[in-house]
């Protein structure tokens, strides 16, 4: 197992480094998603994401559950890595035989690395049965990882009131399950009410109705209730086939997520090396059409752009 890490390690850092990767290797990984089951711990900082993602990670080891957790971290200013806060925070479950590797957001969108999904995907190809992604927690931006994972737990405390306001239709609209953490400070049952009155005002799209629960992670309180959850909706997407629709879209996602990137990639070199982006200004000055412009750009673009394309070393961030 040991060395099955040490191989895995050096993938996801070619996969962080946006080094290319081997037909074989693709092949790997893509032919293995759907064997592991995805849980997303999501939330305002603070909240006890990484606290509570260890304790779930040890309780599923205890089960002889393979156990991947990525912990995606706020990226270093100076050197570009990740600052490994979480990695720390998850010692214990690292010490009963978790991977646990700590990725920078490197300019990811959503509290998420870009090479998150690929990463998770790497982890699935070693035989993970369960991974865990934690994200940065920076609010508006971690919707993100209901397009990656399938559980989406949104971590709360009883001090989370004004974050709830700021967010409720999409905080609604993303989570699975709902942790109220800290539930021994005041207010913990206040803002629980506050969350199971307005789920019930959103609109029903499955029969799944996420749970609202009470923890505290520091003293492991509730979180065999956590497990429970997460194993009854793991067995709700199996039994409904929701599970095949979730990978689905979440590959597509990806596929069109990179693609745009790389295209936009090559037509921001295109504009720079031609000085187009000057030339459009003068254009729109003289009464030129924002479709023209279009137009024009697009023509000159499919005619030239694609005879010069550039093989990169950037091919799936």
């Amino acid at each position: 197992m040991n060395g099955d890490k040490m191989k895995l390690s050096k993938l996801i850092s070619k996969i962080e480094d946006f080094e290319e990767l081997e037909p074989d290797i693709i092949k790997k990984i893509f032919g293995s998603e759907g064997r592991a089951h995805r849980i997303g711990f999501t939330g305002p900082p603070g909240a006890g994401k990484s606290t509570l993602s260890d304790i779930i990670a040890r309780k599923l080891l205890e089960e002889n559950k393979k156990v991947g957790i990525l912990a995606v971290d706020p990226t270093s200013p100076f050197t570009g890595g990740a600052i490994l806060g979480d990695r720390i925070r998850m010692s214990e479950a690292m010490k009963k035989g978790a991977f646990i590797r700590s990725i920078g957001t490197r300019g990811g969108i959503g509290g998420l690395s870009r090479r998150t999904y690929l990463s998770s995907l790497s982890m699935e190809s070693f035989g993970m049965d369960y991974i865990i992604i934690e994200t940065v927690g920076v609010g508006q931006a971690d919707f993100e990882v209901k397009f990656i994972v399938d559980t989406v737990c949104v971590v709360l405390t009883p001090e989370s009131g004004d974050y709830v306001q700021a967010m409720k239709a999409g905080l609604m609209e993303i989570g699975d399950i709902y942790i109220i953490n800290k539930c021994d400070r005041p207010g913990a049952k206040e803002i629980a009410g506050e969350i199971k009155n307005a789920l019930d005002l959103i609109p029903i799209e499955t029969e799944w109705n996420p749970p609202v629960l009470l923890t505290n992670g520091i003293k492991e309180e509730g979180m065999e209730e956590v497990k429970k959850y997460i194993l009854e909706h793991q067995r709700y997407l199996n039994g409904t086939g929701l599970k095949n629709e979730i990978i689905n879209k979440r590959r597509k996602r990806f596929l069109i997520e990179f693609l745009r990137d790389e295209i936009w990639d090559e037509i921001q070199e295109f504009l720079e090396k031609n000085g187009l982006i000057d030339n459009y200004l003068i254009e729109l000055k003289n009464g030129t059409t924002f479709e023209e412009i279009k137009k024009k750009f697009l023509n000159m673009f499919l005619q030239k752009g694609f005879k010069t394309l550039k093989t990169k070393n950037k091919k799936y961030g």
